[in-house]
């Protein structure tokens, strides 16, 4: 079984997968397996997709009391 993910306007593919039986045979051991690749690129590149207006605040996440005090003050404000 394979399969093709399509998005709507778009004649390729964005995602391609399927079962692959007996895939390690060629090794000796065979077993059923099955899988997918998904291409982000051509994903974001032909559908509509935009971020949330929502401001916020963005901060690496470490432990760092100077920057805890700099997110309480921006978030009572």
């Amino acid at each position: 079984m394979m399969f093709a993910a399509y998005v709507p306007n778009c004649g390729d593919g964005i995602a391609f997968g399927g079962r692959y039986d007996d895939i390690g045979s060629f090794f000796g051991r065979a077993r059923p397996a099955t899988g997918f690749s998904l291409d982000l690129k051509t994903l974001m590149s032909k559908t509509k997709f935009s971020l949330p207006e929502k401001p916020g605040i963005f901060a690496p996440a470490v432990e760092d009391e100077a920057l805890q005090n700099m997110i309480s003050d921006l978030r009572e404000r």
